[in-house]
């Protein structure tokens, strides 16, 4: 409780106000007083799915929804954990129907959003969706301002299990007190779905100056995930690396039912956003670094357009139980070193059974050798969990890895219990 109310300090005192677009109909009045809400009891390990943003930008149909949904089935992803379709930005109408609702656009959901929410849930899996608090999202749709609780109702009718909740363009109605209150902004739709039939998961996206650090403020205000990076990844290497140092810094905040979200899994190309496209190598580092974070594994492009090679990488199930490890640590920048025109790092994640996962990562141009040192470990097992190989006993792992490349081992002590607490205390992680 102490540090929760450390953070409302720091954050209540930044002094930066961001331009005011949009609405000018005050809605301050609106907000409610600051509460730090309990857990739902949502999301116990982070998400796991696919999006339609990069491959489809602000145009998401319906069609393409029902192809992600099937092909999750199709291509074994279900059944390794992806389970969410999440429907981006650009979906709703040009203008709410006569009872004030959101509806979906009639030409790209001609079935409309009920009966895409029910096409999902029939193949087993969750329906996430996109909305703002401002008068209009990041991409210029309608958002939920002063339509909070019948969006939340409506959200909550259609059957939705997951809401992205994303702010670009704050309004004008909010200049009073969008410095010192911004919080209460995103608390104001979780209390809203709370009060409503159907439990949520809630995520803050983009927030701009002074709240863009989410994660000093977003576990008090009921929110399940909050995006860290700062940027969207577009599919350019240099915006994810900017996420590698964000990240670093993150240790502490995540927990069961509120994870760090690094973005969308670069897996292929797309109609959307895109600007560039992740090599294999990439790939494979996003998705070991993206675990080690215990970060949503979220496909940002078509799940049926991958290799069977990517797929096997992504279904890795000993990959993936890092991501999913019940404990929720972020992993730790443990060792940073020169190499080539960058840094070459280990990054340690303690583990639910004691054990824990270590990645080895050149950040370089080149071709680089990293290494781990093991001693602390007691003469450790080691096992490379993307080849899923044992590689034996050993008080230091170097690899040599390409160009932006990681290795990712699985680091089991010896010495019971105890040694692992002195472990813990050497690597700063108790």
């Amino acid at each position: 409780m102490k540090r929760i109310l450390h953070i409302w300090v720091l954050v209540l005192l930044a002094a930066a106000v961001w331009p005011l677009s949009g609405d000018a109909t005050d809605n301050c009045g609106n907000l409610p007083s600051p509460t730090v809400l309990a857990w739902n009891g949502l999301l116990p390990t982070p998400r796991m799915g696919v999006s339609t943003w990069y491959a489809q930008g602000s145009a998401p149909t319906e069609a393409y929804v029902k192809t992600q949904a099937d092909g999750l089935v199709s291509t074994g992803l279900l059944a390794a954990g992806y389970n969410f379709v999440v429907v981006d930005d650009g979906w709703p109408a040009a203008s709410r129907d006569g009872g004030g609702n959101l509806v979906a656009n009639a030409t790209r959901f001609p079935d409309g959003m009920a009966a895409t929410v029910t096409y999902v849930h029939a193949d087993g899996e969750k329906f996430g969706i996109y909305s703002s608090p401002y008068s209009t999202t990041c991409a210029g749709y309608l958002g939920s301002y002063q339509h909070e609780s019948a969006d939340a109702t409506q959200f909550a009718t259609w059957g939705a299990d997951f809401l992205d909740y994303d702010g670009c363009n704050v309004d004008a109605g909010y200049s009073s007190c969008y410095s010192t209150a911004g919080p209460q902004i995103w608390q104001l739709m979780a209390q809203d779905i709370r009060a409503g039939s159907r439990p949520m998961i809630i995520q803050v996206g983009t927030t701009p100056s002074p709240w863009a650090n989410l994660w000093l403020w977003a576990k008090p205000v009921g929110q399940n995930e909050y995006r860290f990076d700062q940027q969207d990844i577009n599919g350019l290497w240099a915006n994810f690396d900017g996420a590698i140092d964000i990240a670093a810094g993150l240790s502490g905040y995540s927990a069961v039912g509120y994870w760090a979200n690094a973005d969308m899994l670069m897996n292929g190309t797309g109609s959307g956003p895109l600007t560039g496209t992740f090599t294999a190598t990439q790939q494979q580092t996003q998705f070991g670094m993206d675990s080690l974070w215990s970060s949503p594994l979220i496909f940002g492009t078509d799940v049926t357009a991958m290799s069977s090679g990517l797929l096997a990488m992504y279904k890795n199930p000993e990959v993936i139980a890092v991501d999913q490890d019940a404990l929720g640590l972020i992993a730790k920048r443990t060792s940073q070193t020169s190499c080539g025109s960058a840094t070459c790092e280990v990054w340690t994640k303690m583990l639910w059974d004691g054990n824990y996962a270590l990645g080895l990562l050149n950040r370089a141009s080149t071709t680089q050798t990293v290494t781990a040192n093991l001693s602390a470990y007691s003469n450790p097992d080691v096992r490379d969990l993307f080849a899923r190989s044992d590689l034996g006993h050993m008080t230091s792992y170097s690899v040599s890895l390409p160009a932006y490349g990681m290795a990712l081992v699985l680091v089991t002590p010896n010495g019971g219990t105890a040694m692992q607490n002195v472990v813990m205390q050497n690597m700063g992680i108790r």
